[in-house]
């Protein structure tokens, strides 16, 4: 789950795990980032 600024949640069968997010002041446009987001963690 994304949470803005907050840490990042992934919810599994082995429990919860936390990511810090790392800020970045090049972001232009967030248009489309929870697809890529998602993509990413679909390949793993």
């Amino acid at each position: 789950v994304t949470r803005a600024s907050r840490p990042i949640i992934l919810a599994s069968s082995h429990g919860l795990k936390t990511f810090t997010v790392k800020r970045s002041s090049k972001i232009i446009d967030t248009i489309g980032c929870g697809d890529a987001f998602v993509g990413g963690r679909d390949m793993e």
